[in-house]
């Protein structure tokens, strides 16, 4: 339902995650506005738990016809057979000091091979808590899966969180 943009802050450089969600790409306007809700609660609880990804901007462009939040980056993928998800995608005209930038997800470390038993361990434990934390807080995560578990700062996080509602 969005695209997600590596964004660069005129403030500070800091490289970010910028999703554009467009009203267009709903049949009607419900989910729209489900998916926005979502966000916004999403937004208070998100910076309450190591596992939660970060918002630090949510906007609205009623007359444009969408609306759009500022994250938290994945980790840079290591090196190796991945391809970005057809919802992510890469400026065409970045900063020439900007770097080529894959996300670093569940998804692509499990397309080479098996993980080893303390890594899916540790991804388990931190994906549970997340959950937990969600659902402690009346939220649910409608679209748990290897493509939307990314890694920042090596910590595993649940991505996609346009897909957070109420329980």
């Amino acid at each position: 339902y969005g695209e997600v943009w590596l964004a660069r802050s005129q403030a500070t450089g800091a490289l970010r995650a910028a999703k554009i969600v467009w009203r267009k790409t709903f049949e009607d306007a419900k989910p729209f506005q489900r998916e926005f809700a979502g966000i916004q609660r999403f937004e208070r609880i998100s910076r309450e738990h190591p596992s939660q990804l970060a918002l630090f901007h949510i906007g609205r462009n009623e007359p444009g016809g969408y609306f759009y939040y500022v994250m938290e980056l994945a980790d840079q993928a290591v090196p190796g057979p991945t391809t970005v998800g057809s919802d992510v995608h890469i400026a065409p005209r970045r900063a020439a000091d900007s770097p080529p930038y894959q996300p670093h997800t569940l998804r692509a470390d499990l397309e080479k091979g098996r993980l080893p038993a303390a890594n899916v361990l540790e991804i388990g434990l931190a994906l549970s808590e997340a959950l937990a934390h969600l659902h402690s807080n009346g939220l649910v995560h409608r679209d748990v899966k290897p493509s939307n578990v990314i890694f920042v700062n090596s910590r595993p996080k649940l991505a996609d969180i346009g897909l957070v509602t109420d329980a």
